[in-house]
């Protein structure tokens, strides 16, 4: 027999179904605020970022949706598209490959969504621009850093003095981040002749004056032997500094 209600020792009357709605209700309501297992791009803490807020904002290019609206860093839009514009150009069909990477990623907004923590403040169809766009950009930078014959004499970032050190800082701040699926899809639509690289290593290329250690590609074979994907690039290179540590930790037998 179903209890609908309870009467306590103070003669209070409980209504047990009305109860039970009212928590299934709100555990429903909490649900949705659950972080995502795919979910890896987070904003920094308010208490964190107001001790140095300049030290986790972009301080030239805004990577992903967080940042997108930021005036300050609108100036460098024009050069996203430049980038854009030199990637889809190499594919021979322009207007083609502009419209299969767009389709391309706009099947997977939803996973990638899923990557960011919290609410993100723009259209489904302005998130999609946004992760095409940023994508590409990055995508053709790895690019031109490795192979220096694509870069034209007009280049805005390669030609251009400090760029490269706006974006060796924006390009590894966490909120700063896109999902690597969307570089990785972008990398493999755009493939051509001149692709003698992964991704994977093209980004480690870029990257590598920043490291400390061992210059990168002595370390590749080692780094290339990991199974796991990266989540985006900040994880890639903390994966690949893990590997380091790991590889001049390790002696061969009977030394150490």
């Amino acid at each position: 027999m179903e209890v609908d209600r309870v009467e306590s020792k103070d003669h209070v009357t409980i209504d047990v179904n009305a109860l039970a709605t009212e928590l299934e209700k709100t555990m429903s309501s909490h649900s949705n605020l659950l972080t995502p297992l795919d979910c890896c791009i987070f904003r920094i803490p308010t208490k964190l970022s107001a001790h140095n807020e300049k030290a986790y904002m972009p301080d030239a290019f805004s990577i992903g949706p967080f940042h997108c609206k930021k005036p300050l860093l609108e100036a460098t839009q024009k050069i996203k598209f430049r980038y854009l514009d030199d990637l889809i150009s190499r594919t021979g069909e322009p207007a083609l490959s502009l419209k299969l990477f767009i389709k391309a990623i706009a099947s997977v907004q939803v996973e990638a969504r899923e990557h960011y923590a919290g609410s993100i403040d723009i259209s489904t169809d302005e998130f999609v621009k946004v992760l095409v766009i940023d994508g590409c950009f990055i995508v053709e930078l790895f690019r031109k850093k490795a192979y220096e014959g694509i870069i034209p004499d007009d280049d805005p970032i390669f030609t251009v003095s400090r760029m490269l050190q706006y974006l060796y800082h924006d390009l590894i701040l966490l909120e700063n981040q896109i999902p690597w699926m969307v570089l990785d899809i972008l990398f493999r639509l755009s493939r051509s002749p001149i692709d003698l690289m992964p991704l994977v290593e093209l980004a480690i290329e870029f990257f590598g004056s920043l490291f400390s250690t061992t210059p990168p590609r002595l370390s590749w074979s080692l780094f290339r032997s990991m199974d796991d994907n990266p989540k985006h690039i900040l994880n890639l290179l903390r994966k690949y500094l893990i590997s380091e540590c790991s590889s001049l930790n390790t002696y061969p037998e009977g030394q150490g």
